[in-house]
């Protein structure tokens, strides 16, 4: 999802490239060509190579980038989340002179006074723009990007549940992936090709409910499946004839079927699970319609909406009612080829299965009753009814924060420096990269090197994963670490553009190098402690000879 917004917000696609790195294995650095600029980063020259720093969620989850550019009068922010586990729900930007000069207590950012902020619905990509009058080519800035990231685990699966044409199986359907499962086989009542149905899922008591339709003797009777079990027990009579249902708040509601009615029940259940009440709970349409039912309803948040073939009018009809005020809408469906069966799934979609060969499902729009495109399922099962399953609710968020250079208050935040770029070809050309020393790579995502000590004492420098740009020389007598850059490759002009940590076992991840103790500054030749391991982080750029 991208947001858009005129003169002050932009949202843009930004091209994300990763490499795959493999397990403690060395690069031989005669595999790597020379640069080629067509394909890497120059730093903040325009959107398709901009300045990028990593956006930690948590202090230490790689959630994304902050990518930075600029033309003659703005600077562009991105935020850019690239882990499809979380979306942006909020953002902070501020850019000053100093450090000191972003918003701040007691050395902590205040994110809520920031110059600019914005609240999201979910999105992965978010784009500001900063006019700098009072700024000029080649001046430096600070930048303080703060944000809110949500977990998006619920929307990767949109999980509902269906009955089984003339077999009894209640299956588990991954609508969002495309796949489904057999959840359990009923014992009774006998199959159809309409019954068992009325299915609803209890999701807090892991009870699937379902009833006999137009098969058997009466009264009609309503089973549950304890999934905690593995048996099927008798719930009681219901007493009519019920092929659209779900669970709500602790309830089985259902309509009545056959005849065409428009009449709302409503089952309480003891604690094990059996009738307690059932009993009329609302004359949704006032009589107005009536359904046979050829269709299914499904709630949430309250509201319920079906869809049925109204007898009155001989029409698929979809419609809503809210189970607290009793507001009532109805519209003729666009489409009028066939039923639908209805579910939420997990993810909160309301969805519809057309229960004829090949069995597709469609996300439904609530407000009208439109379908979607048709989607496929593996396999291709038809269902003779169709249940929500458990809304799964995303509560987990983090706190996140861009750069790598550190508040001076007690918590964790970051910022970072950024030198505005000239759009006159005298600096805005340079190819500017971040680079690790080291021979040593892991299977990690982000890429990264690290120097073992147990090796060669001359190790490469790699800048954008793949790009030679030097060597660092472990000397173990005189505890120094002295990194040589060469092919015209020179530190780049930002505070501490070197960063060195030492580790007597290495990370099981990228290290966050603004987080290092042990040295930072642009000295090539650093004075360090004894370790086995060391992680070194360079800022680099490769700019065109005058």
């Amino acid at each position: 999802m991208k947001t858009f917004k005129k003169i002050q917000f932009v949202a843009m696609a930004i091209l994300i490239m990763t490499v795959a790195c493999e397990k403690e294995e060395s690069v031989d650095p005669q595999l790597m060509g020379p640069p080629d600029f067509s394909f890497t980063s120059i730093v903040g020259v325009d959107m398709e190579h901009p300045y990028v720093q990593q956006l930690w969620a948590g202090q230490n989850l790689d959630v994304g980038e902050v990518q930075v550019w600029n033309d003659g009068e703005i600077i562009y922010v991105t935020y850019l989340i690239d882990d499809p586990d979380w979306c942006l729900t909020e953002t902070h930007l501020h850019v000053a002179n100093t450090m000191e000069e972003v918003p701040q207590k007691n050395g902590n950012p205040i994110p809520g006074q920031f110059d600019f902020k914005e609240e999201h619905d979910c999105i992965s990509e978010y784009t500001y723009e900063v006019p700098y009058s009072e700024w000029y080519c080649n001046d430096d800035v600070v930048i303080a990007t703060h944000a809110v990231v949500k977990s998006t685990l619920c929307e990767q699966t949109g999980v509902v549940y269906g009955m089984a044409r003339n077999t009894g199986e209640v299956w588990g359907i991954d609508v969002v992936n495309g796949t489904a499962w057999e959840e359990f086989g009923s014992i009774a009542p006998p199959p159809t090709s309409a019954s068992p149905n009325g299915l609803a899922y209890d999701g807090v008591n892991e009870r699937m409910y379902y009833c006999n339709y137009k098969v058997g003797g009466d009264p009609r009777e309503l089973y549950f499946w304890d999934y905690s079990t593995r048996t099927e027990i008798l719930a009681g009579p219901i007493g009519f004839e019920n092929a659209a249902a779900d669970f709500y708040s602790g309830k089985y509601y259902y309509v009545s079927s056959l005849p065409a009615t428009d009449d709302l029940y409503e089952v309480i259940l003891n604690p094990d699970g059996t009738i307690l009440s059932n009993l009329i709970k609302a004359d949704m349409s006032g009589n107005a319609h009536n359904w046979t039912f050829s269709g299914d309803i499904a709630i949430n948040d309250g509201i319920l909406y079906g869809w049925g073939r109204c007898a009155t009018h001989d029409k698929f009809e979809f419609f809503s009612y809210n189970l607290t005020t009793g507001d009532f809408t109805v519209n003729q469906t666009a489409f009028q080829g066939f039923s639908m069966q209805l579910a939420f799934g997990s993810n909160g979609t309301l969805y519809g299965h057309e229960s004829k060969t090949p069995g597709n499902f469609y996300e439904i729009d609530i407000s009208n009753g439109n379908l979607s495109a048709p989607i496929s399922i593996t396999p291709g099962t038809l269902y003779t009814d169709c249940s929500s399953g458990m809304i799964c609710v995303n509560e987990e968020e983090e706190t996140a924060w861009g750069g790598e250079m550190e508040f001076p208050g007690k918590n964790w935040a970051t910022y970072f420096n950024y030198t505005i770029q000239c759009d006159d070809g005298t600096g805005g050309d340079c190819q500017g990269e971040t680079a690790w020393g080291g021979a040593t790579t892991d299977e990690t995502d982000p890429w990264w090197f690290y120097f073992d000590t147990s090796g060669e004492p001359i190790q490469p420098i790699w800048a954008g994963q793949t790009i030679d740009v030097g060597t660092v020389e472990y000397d173990a007598t005189a505890g120094t670490l002295t990194i040589t850059l060469t092919g015209g490759w020179v530190l780049q002009d930002v505070e501490e553009s070197v960063k060195i940590q030492g580790y007597d076992e290495i990370p099981s991840g990228r290290p966050a190098a603004g987080l290092f103790t042990h040295y930072k500054g642009s000295d090539l030749v650093v004075t360090i402690d004894p370790y086995p391991f060391y992680t070194i982080h360079l800022d680099v750029k490769l700019c065109p000879a005058p």
